[in-house]
């Protein structure tokens, strides 16, 4: 559980790992790319139980 004003000091970590995170993918998009699209189909495919 994240107390007080400790929500702050994870908000630079984040922003760092979403530009590495960027950084790679742009580094080869084409091939992340397809990577990203198949793991989003492997996900859509289990589906979610009717509710």
């Amino acid at each position: 559980m994240i107390y007080g004003t400790a929500i702050f000091s994870r908000i630079p970590d984040l922003a760092v790992v979403d530009l590495l995170y960027m950084g790679i993918i742009q580094s080869d998009y084409e091939r992340f790319s397809r990577s990203l699209d198949k793991s989003g189909a492997v996900i859509a495919d289990r589906g979610y139980p009717e509710a």
